[in-house]
């Protein structure tokens, strides 16, 4: 006999075992693990959609001070697929039902777009400042990440920007790192694999180094703004800040842990991936929580450390725009 998921142990301890549909979010807040569980005991064989939930005002209902920052809400997952640990963390419970009896009159709560903050299916994106976090890994790649620290050294050490690409088209700059793998911790005589970009299969990695992306979506609509500001000849330290802190983002890494181990579809469901899949992991979120974590501990050590290669950024990207006559 299988054993229960915890989301479905959660849903005997909240009494929900009967109802067809119920649902669970996570709420991007804080450190602390926040959930937000929608059920309907009106209509309990209705089901729950992204949009239905985010119609609700109950997705405002949680604010960290000062309030200038709407919460951030991850796409809803049935709640007995949930496998992330109920301890420690916070669970909202939502009856939906309340939605067919307010009035027209109710006072709005704050909250200038919800869409726009909201991860399902109508914004679908990530920034870098909710990708620097610490609660975007699991407690096994902290540990992991910790290692590697110890015995190589943070990423302003290991790694090291060494291209970009301009897409116009598309209207996204992707900024290439590369990183050392963690060599010291195997034994001498390991085989180093990494992921192949258009494949995904692990292929042979002689150089045991892996490619780090990070994609800066619509760059040239900020650009264009902060051209109608003032004259642009070069791209500075302070714009690259102020584009990463602004710009929805996409990363990526070729340690073979970002795709296999399941990190890459998580994002994906955020569109957040530089090069998506639909293949959800079947062991690994077992490991790492069930979409609780995004990120390999090359990538987050790269996004914790952007700020050293800020500069660097800025002038490799002067240079490729003025070559391209964009400035």
């Amino acid at each position: 006999m299988a054993s229960k998921t915890t989301g479905e142990i959660l849903k005997e301890r909240l009494g929900l075992s009967h109802l067809k549909y119920v649902e669970l979010s996570r709420v991007l807040i804080s450190t602390y693990k926040v959930y937000l569980v929608f059920y309907d005991s009106r209509k309990p064989n209705f089901p729950i959609t992204t949009k239905r939930a985010l119609k609700s005002d109950h997705i405002g209902m949680i604010y960290q001070y000062p309030f200038e920052d709407e919460p951030m809400v991850l796409p809803l997952i049935h709640l007995h697929e949930f496998n992330g640990p109920l301890h420690p963390a916070m669970f909202f419970v939502v009856d939906l039902s309340g939605e067919y009896g307010v009035s027209k009159n109710k006072v709005d709560l704050k909250r200038e777009s919800i869409e726009s903050v909201f991860f399902g299916s109508l914004k679908e994106y990530v920034t870098l400042s909710n990708l620097k976090t610490a609660d975007v890994i699991s407690p096994l790649t902290k540990r992991t990440r910790s290692q590697r620290n110890r015995a190589v050294g943070s990423e302003n050490r290991t790694a090291k920007l060494v291209d970009l690409n301009i897409d116009t088209v598309e209207d996204h700059v992707t900024f290439i790192f590369k990183t050392t793998a963690t060599v010291p911790i195997y034994p001498e005589d390991s085989t180093f694999k990494q992921t192949d970009i258009e494949t995904f299969e692990l292929k042979r990695n002689p150089s045991k180094e892996y490619d780090l992306y990070i994609r800066v979506l619509d760059f040239f609509k900020w650009f264009d703004a902060q051209k109608q500001e003032k004259d642009i000849s070069e791209i500075t330290t302070e714009d690259i800040k102020r584009v990463l802190e602004v710009s929805n983002v996409q990363v990526f890494s070729t340690s073979p842990s970002f795709h296999w181990q399941g990190f890459s579809y998580w994002l994906s469901q955020l569109d957040g991936s530089v090069y998506p899949t639909n293949i959800k992991p079947k062991f690994w979120d077992t490991i790492h929580g069930d979409g609780d974590a995004f990120l390999d501990k090359h990538l987050y050590g790269l996004l914790r450390q952007i700020a050293f290669f800020r500069n660097q950024m800025a002038s490799m990207l002067t240079k490729r725009l003025k070559q391209r006559e964009l400035i």
